[in-house]
Parts: structure tokens; sequence; C-alpha cells
């Protein structure tokens, strides 16, 4: 990553550009809050995280101690933040197999941009199945490590959406090759997670595609 850097400064123009590409606008969502924290707490910090920034995205995490919470959860962040601004979920890989499948059917129908890592990462077959029977999108990619294991992923159709992390995927170069990975499945929607560092962003991970 820093040797690519240091190469778009040598030729004095933005990575993006020198990649091919062009610096623009990028749509962004706030993750900096909404953890399992009590219920009564979550609207008021929904509400100011999308103040933040003018953000028109938030993600909040689920996996609470029963299915009736999680759903109480996301009513409440609904109301804090309207029917304008889309609600990504996150599991942090907290459930089990079977857990999982239970828990995101009998969530599937509340409108959320989608699940994020229901289960451990690496379980491939399993999301495989997950992401057959769930109609929300599932998003995985954050803990993939190189391009190898990202194209197994991709060819098991182990999701909707992949978010591979720069660091983790190979910095920039291991980024691209799982874009042409992503690109050449056809169906696979393929997002930037990007350090802090590298995002212009005050807040939040990166979404959208690169094309």
């Amino acid at each position: 990553m820093a040797i690519w850097d240091a190469l778009a400064k040598a030729a004095n123009m933005p990575l993006a550009s020198l990649l091919g590409g062009s610096p623009g606008p990028v749509r962004a969502y706030n993750t900096n809050g909404l953890w399992l924290k009590p219920l009564d707490e979550l609207g008021d910090e929904a509400a100011a995280l999308v103040s933040e920034g003018n953000y028109s995205a938030v993600k909040m995490r689920l996996g609470r101690a029963s299915i009736k919470d999680d759903v109480k959860a996301i009513a409440i962040v609904r109301e804090a933040v309207g029917d304008d601004v889309h609600i990504m979920s996150d599991f942090n890989q907290g459930m089990a197999f079977g857990e999982a499948l239970l828990r995101l059917h009998a969530l599937d129908d509340q409108g959320l941009y989608w699940f994020e890592e229901p289960i451990v990462y690496d379980n491939i077959e399993a999301y495989a199945q997950i992401t057959r029977e769930i109609k929300t999108p599932i998003q995985i990619g954050e803990n993939i490590y190189g391009p190898r294991e990202f194209y197994k992923a991709v060819v098991a159709h182990a999701a909707d959406l992949y978010m591979p992390d720069l660091m983790r995927i190979g910095g920039v170069t291991g980024w691209m090759r799982a874009a042409s990975i992503a690109g050449a499945a056809g169906s696979a929607a393929i997002q930037p997670s990007l350090p802090r560092g590298l995002c212009s962003l005050d807040a939040g991970e990166r979404i959208g595609r690169l094309d």
C-alpha cells in the first residue's frame, strides 16, 4: 500500500487516477455506534449518527438474547432515522449456523439493507446455504485473507455482497485482483472497505462500486 501511494505521489496524481479511475463522491454509511447496548439508548444514538455527516445510511449490530429484542432494536432505529435512511446490520460472526438460519428468516422482512457476517467468516458452505434461503442480501468479505480465499467464496456463491478489507485482501494489488474475480463472476457486487487513514471520510466505511 505504501509503495502504491509513493508511486502515485511520484506521478503527481491521485492513486485512483493512476489505476485508471477518477476521484469523486463516494456514498458512505456511519458504522461508529449502535452496538448491543440497552434498547432505550438506540434512538438518540441513531439520530446522532445520521446528523454527524448527513449520512444516508447507518449500521447497527444485531444478535441480542432473543429475536424479539432484535426486532425491537430495528424498530427503534428505524423510527429515529426515518424511512429514507438505509439500515445495515452486522452480527459480527456471533451465531452458530442453525441459530443464524432461524434468526435471519425471522428478520428477513425488516427492510434491512444487508445482513453482515452472521456466522464465522470462513464457513463458506454454510454461507452459500444462507444466501440461497434469505431474501435480504448477505454481506461478507471483511475477514477474507487474500484473493484466493476470496475466489473460493465467490465461486461458492457464499454471499450477495462482498466487502474485502484493503489490508487483509492484500493491499491495493490484492484488492484489484479481488475486483477482477468479482467482475469475472458477473453476479458479485464488490465494495471497498478501506482503513480510515486511506479514506477522506471522517466516519464510516465506504460503500459503492469501483468501476
